[in-house]
């Protein structure tokens, strides 16, 4: 019996070393290592094919996937760079600045996975009736939705401290207090 539990456990062996293209019966500690490394090497090199290959194709892993994102962030961190120079070079006069708490209790009246959008949606209504626009002229700063968003969609905050700010063409910014 106990020969025919070893033959099983080594079948199992070989089918996963055969998948690795090294047929090997892996008995001994010593054996695990070693073809443990050899599908190290054999996997670094397969990415290192592939990286060279096609470098700019779509991602076919998870990791590719993250490392493509972390890059678009890197791209949309520069562009946000740009935007905080060209703001720092304009001077825009506000028409209105006023400081104002947003009641948001409301978004939990929503499903809980579309509260933080809720929440973005009051905030925009809210900001064009008390500076007397239209609310497809509200602009909402990054740092206010990140900071809605701060707890994940289902926990937006249920006030906010806020203030408006109005420029001569109607756009009216909302920024964190």
């Amino acid at each position: 019996m106990a020969e025919a539990v070893q033959q099983t456990v080594e079948k199992k062996h070989e089918a996963i070393v055969e998948k690795t293209d090294a047929p090997v019966v892996l008995s001994t500690p010593d054996n695990l290592e070693k073809v443990a490394q050899s599908v190290k090497e054999k996997l670094a090199a397969r990415k290192q094919q592939s990286s060279e290959t096609k470098p700019v194709e779509k991602a076919t892993s998870k990791v590719d996937a993250a490392v493509e994102k972390k890059a678009t962030d890197k791209k949309a961190e520069k562009a946000v760079d740009k935007k905080a120079e060209k703001s720092k070079t304009e001077k825009v006069e506000y028409v209105l600045q006023r400081k104002a708490i947003i009641p948001l209790v409301n978004a939990y009246a929503k499903p809980a996975k579309k509260r933080a959008g809720a929440a973005i949606k009051l905030i925009r209504k809210y900001a064009a009736r008390h500076a007397k626009t239209t609310e497809d002229k509200v602009k909402i700063d990054e740092v206010l939705a990140a900071f809605v968003n701060s707890r994940g969609a289902k926990h937006p905050p249920k006030k906010l401290t806020v203030s408006l700010l109005k420029d001569k063409q109607g756009i009216v910014k909302v920024v964190p207090a």
